[in-house]
């Protein structure tokens, strides 16, 4: 009787580190100097991800979104989670072809990474700015410079901004919304 009780005393403290460990959830969110010299403009807010026109009216989802700056230039960051790995890989390629800017697969010539993500995506701004859209898992990131500026430094940056949102989720990251906090 005595042993049943010990096994069943460990069995519990096991379930509750499981539990804790199950609820214990990373932000994918950036936060201040999370990134070397990264300033949060104001808190993060409640985005909407269009997905699909539906009888001539967009079927959003909500997400996360945040302004910054780094390194001297402006920066966005929209984030959302989806139910699965198919929906949102559907949002993503969706958003890769019927948004206003020009999506391209992959990344610019001379980026540090191949890709980022499990898709990937990048809009060079003529005008200035450069955007990086990717999904990893559930989880799609579009992340980017604001702006008239050096090319070259927007990449940098937008591919500075991307990875630790990455590895973030590599790691069980989740989009946390601001209610949900």
């Amino acid at each position: 009787m005595k042993r049943i009780l010990i096994i069943l005393s460990i069995a519990l403290f096991i379930g509750q580190l499981l539990c804790q460990f199950t609820y214990a959830q990373v932000n994918v969110v950036l936060q201040d100097n999370e990134i070397p010299g990264m300033i949060i403009h104001r808190p993060v807010r409640i985005a909407y991800w269009p997905i699909a026109i539906v009888k001539g009216m967009p079927v959003d989802t909500e997400g996360v979104y945040q302004d910054a700056t780094i390194q001297g230039l402006e920066v966005s960051i929209k984030y959302t989670e989806f139910g699965n790995t198919n929906e949102a890989h559907q949002a993503v390629t969706w958003h890769s072809t019927n948004m206003q800017s020009g999506f391209y697969p992959g990344l610019w010539d001379g980026a540090t990474n191949k890709s980022i993500g499990d898709e990937s995506w990048y809009s060079p701004n003529p005008g200035g700015g450069n955007t990086i859209l990717f999904r990893s898992g559930r989880i799609c990131v579009l992340a980017g410079c604001i702006g008239v500026g050096d090319q070259e430094k927007q990449n940098q940056v937008a591919e500075l901004l991307a990875k630790p949102v990455e590895d973030k989720i590599k790691k069980g990251g989740r989009v946390i919304l601001p209610y949900d906090e």
